[in-house]
Formats: C-alpha cells, sequence, structure tokens
C-alpha cells in the first residue's frame, strides 16, 4: 500500500512554504472564501429573483457550512490529490492552523443561528445536513467508507448538498411555494453539477489511477463532455424562471468549459473561473 493509500482520509502532514501564507488572495483561496462566499452569493441571489426575502441569518448559515465543509474536504488526504492538484495540496498545507480556528468558528455559528432563528426544523437539517458532509470527507464510526469512496457519489453528492441547502432550507421557514420554484431548483442543480464535472475532468487520470470512481472515470473523457453537454442542455430548459440571468449564467459556464483544454492545469481556473460561476447571477442582476 502505498503512503498516498495509506493517508487517505486523514490529516495532511505535508509542509508548505510559510511565504504561501503572504498574499491574501491565496489565503482566501486555500481557506475556501471565495466558494463559501459564492454559494452564499448565488443562494441569495436565486431567492430574490423569486421574489421572497430571506431571514438574514440563512445566508449567514449558508456561508459557515461552505466554509465547514469545503475546509475539512480540504483538510483530509486523498490518494488521488497528490497526482491531480499538487500544487494546491502544498498551497493548502501552509493553512493548517488557520482552517482549523476557521472551521471551529463555523461549527459555533451551525450551532448558533437555528438557535438565534428559533426554528428546531431548521436545527435539524442543518444537523443531519453536517453529519452528511461530514461523512462525505471523513469515514463516520458506523460506515465502512467515506461517501465519496462510493463509485460516482463523489461528483452528484456536492451538488445535491448544497441544492438542497439553499434550495430546501428556507421552505422551512416559508408558508409556501414561490412561483417558479422548480424551474429554479433544477437550474441550480445544474449548474452546481456542471462545476463538479469540469472539475472530475480535470482529475481524470489521478482519479482512473487511484481507483477513485467518478463520473468522469466511469463515462471517459469524451463520454464526460457528453454528459456535461447534456446538463448543460436541461439547465438551460429550466432557464424560463429568469431567463435574462439564468440562461446568461448558463452560457457563462460554458464559455469556462470551453477553455478547460487550455487552462486545466492552472488552479487560478477553478478558484476563480469555475467557483466564479457562482457570482454571476448577482452580476446580471446589476446589469
Amino acid at each position: 500500500m502505498s503512503t498516498a493509500d495509506r493517508h487517505a482520509g486523514q490529516p495532511y502532514l505535508l509542509a508548505a512554504p510559510p511565504a504561501v501564507a503572504t498574499a491574501p488572495c491565496t489565503a482566501a483561496a486555500a481557506l475556501n472564501f471565495v466558494p463559501a462566499t459564492g454559494i452564499t452569493v448565488f443562494g441569495w441571489t436565486v431567492w430574490h429573483l423569486l421574489g421572497v426575502s430571506l431571514h438574514p441569518l440563512l445566508p449567514l448559515l449558508w456561508f459557515a457550512g461552505g466554509l465547514l465543509v469545503y475546509n475539512l474536504d480540504r483538510a483530509v488526504a486523498d490518494p488521488a490529490d497528490l497526482t491531480n492538484i499538487p500544487g494546491r495540496v502544498q498551497r493548502d498545507a501552509a493553512f493548517a492552523d488557520s482552517r482549523r480556528a476557521l472551521m471551529a468558528a463555523a461549527a459555533l455559528l451551525l450551532v448558533a443561528g437555528p438557535l438565534l432563528l428559533g426554528a428546531w426544523q431548521v436545527a435539524a437539517v442543518i444537523g443531519a445536513g453536517t453529519v452528511a458532509c461530514v461523512g462525505y470527507s471523513v469515514r463516520l464510526p458506523l460506515l465502512p467508507v467515506r461517501i465519496k469512496d462510493v463509485p460516482v457519489v463523489k461528483t452528484f453528492f456536492p451538488a445535491l448538498a448544497i441544492t438542497v441547502a439553499l434550495m430546501g432550507t428556507p421552505l422551512l421557514l416559508l408558508p409556501g411555494l414561490p412561483a417558479g420554484f422548480g424551474a429554479a431548483t433544477v437550474w441550480v442543480s445544474g449548474i452546481l453539477l456542471a462545476n463538479v464535472i469540469v472539475c472530475d475532468l480535470r482529475d481524470l487520470r489521478g482519479d482512473r489511477d487511484r481507483r477513485v470512481v467518478t463520473l468522469a472515470v466511469l463515462c471517459g473523457g469524451p463520454g464526460t463532455v457528453a454528459a456535461l453537454a447534456a446538463v448543460f442542455l436541461l439547465t438551460a430548459a429550466a432557464t424560463a424562471w429568469q431567463l435574462h440571468v439564468a440562461l446568461g449564467t448558463v452560457g457563462y459556464l460554458a464559455a469556462a468549459a470551453v477553455c478547460f483544454p487550455i487552462a486545466r492545469a492552472r488552479q487560478w481556473y477553478y478558484d476563480y473561473v469555475v467557483d466564479g460561476v457562482l457570482f454571476v447571477p448577482l452580476l446580471l442582476c446589476a446589469v
């Protein structure tokens, strides 16, 4: 068994030059402020377009959940990471102490937030969702493997979990479904799934070598491109709920995917271009 396999699911022990931590943009990316903020902005914008004013604590809980889950996933080792994203692994190792403190603060907020809302149902959903997301990255005592080690689940679980958090949790505080909710939910899940599939394409070689079965490994490169095109078409078909913003966001992500062959080796492409799709709806609202 290789060293990478032996330490799968355990904290990284790699060292990184302290100078890496001096750039604010590097810290924001390494500590996952970009995707956590993006998820929060994305969810708020979707509900704004649906004509619903959210309780201000809900976006804060999305932000805390994003920080906790993303940083936990980055804090544990995966056998394929040293092959797929060695630069990111080395960069992220410089922020191990900051990551632990940030995760603790996020977890505290996730506990306190539902209590401040006074909504037990929100607390129950957040609790169950947090356990599931922890089980995605770390093997829980009652499970034989991590959730992400189940074939193909690694591709679909993140998009599903975020969709449930963004579109499901607010319903617990609303009297009914707003108009366009179904189409908006399909659109949200499509955008998130396309985002994950692009990253799976990046990781195809290392995942295949380490026998990590994602959609890309199962379908191969050409099959995954076809699946990504199908997701784009399905997502585009669901844009009737907010044509200008929804279709523009699909167009942005499609353009980002077209750039994949020339940018696939650049970490900034995933940190700011691929994850940047989460900010596009808000920007288009301002146009």
